[in-house]
């Protein structure tokens, strides 16, 4: 059996725990040497590939000039960025670009990144698309709940603990995306659980940054022993099982996670990193007030490190209307202009 990962290990019972496997490839296991310590999986995945064609072709498995050509598959690793602009990329990932999301059944999205049949591609990019609006669906109703429990755990938001732990009937699948969206809002490092079928609490936590969540879990597991079943992930990222409560409630259990997060929370954050900070690259100039800067900053690739520009300047709100329920338009006066 061979694994391949790209996460910290995970810990259990105080000690790293690894999959009992003839071969793990992990940059991030313990021991290995591999500089990119934050490669995605898929790159991991795509390494491997490189290291088996490398030694097929040295047993002399094929002629140098009849080796797989592994370049085509770089729309898939989310490399081969060019390819993709030019629309040389796989027909499941073509069909797949307004189908995307966090899905109840992971194996379609699998064959549709596999298929070579457009039209396959194209209706399995059509359930993707419906199972997508049901997971929105279902992730507005759990971000509801958990404002609901937000206001009853902190009816000041301006004096919110250094950490949050939530609990409620929420949706297993997404509670990753709910704790984010309570992150975004609070400024403050988030676990949100919910119960899995075999009665475990399972929770996704992320995190702001000077806040290893990952190193968070590693230091509670060793001072409340028992508390953590599993836990692995990320600075930012990262998730934890905890047992079934005795009585099946489950918020016994949380309230001593959320003890200990917020415990060492305090220890590792100050004033200054929990204070909500914007950078900004100032106004922009009325010369680039136009559809090709946008064009030109949707060309770019930003990320973690690298973010994209934000601007900010005065406006003075000629008239604005709510569209579709949810959707705000405006006319702005900006620089002596209307918007």
């Amino acid at each position: 059996m061979l694994v391949t990962d790209h996460h910290l290990p995970a810990v259990l019972d105080g000690a790293v725990s690894l999959p009992d496997a003839d071969v793990i490839v992990n940059p991030n296991q313990p021991g290995c040497a591999f500089d990119s310590k934050a490669i995605a999986g898929v790159g991991v995945m795509f390494y491997v590939l490189l290291a088996t064609r490398a030694e097929l072709r040295q047993r002399g498995a094929f002629a140098a000039d009849q080796q797989p050509k592994l370049d085509t598959l770089l729309d898939l690793v989310a490399q081969g960025l060019k390819r993709v602009r030019a629309g040389r990329l796989q027909p499941g990932l073509l069909a797949l670009f307004n189908a995307a999301g966090r899905l109840s059944d992971m194996t379609l999205g699998i064959e549709c990144l596999r298929t070579d049949d457009p039209t396959r591609a194209a209706e399995l990019a059509a359930q993707l698309d419906a199972i997508n609006r049901e997971r929105r669906e279902v992730e507005s109703g759990m971000r509801e709940r958990a404002e609901e429990a937000l206001a009853l755990l902190m009816p000041d938001e301006t004096a919110a603990p250094p950490a949050v732990a939530l609990f409620d009937s929420f949706h297993e699948g997404v509670v990753g995306i709910v704790a984010g969206r309570v992150k975004d809002r609070l400024h403050r490092p988030t676990f949100v659980f919910a119960r899995g079928a075999d009665g475990q609490l399972k929770g996704s936590g992320r995190s702001i940054p000077g806040f290893h969540l990952r190193d968070a879990l590693d230091l509670m597991a060793k001072r409340e022993p028992g508390l953590l079943l599993r836990f692995g992930g990320h600075a930012m990222a990262a998730g934890c099982t905890l047992a079934a409560d005795p009585e099946g409630a489950g918020g016994q259990g949380v309230q001593r996670f959320g003890d200990a997060l917020r415990r060492v929370a305090t220890e590792w954050l100050d004033p200054a990193t929990l204070t909500r900070t914007l950078s900004t690259d100032g106004p922009l100039a009325l010369e680039w007030f136009n559809a090709q800067t946008v064009a030109l900053l949707d060309a770019q690739v930003w990320g973690q490190g690298f973010e994209a520009p934000v601007f900010c300047d005065e406006v003075q709100v000629l008239q604005q209307r709510l569209v579709c329920e949810k959707h705000l338009k405006l006319k702005l006066l900006h620089q002596g202009q209307e918007r």
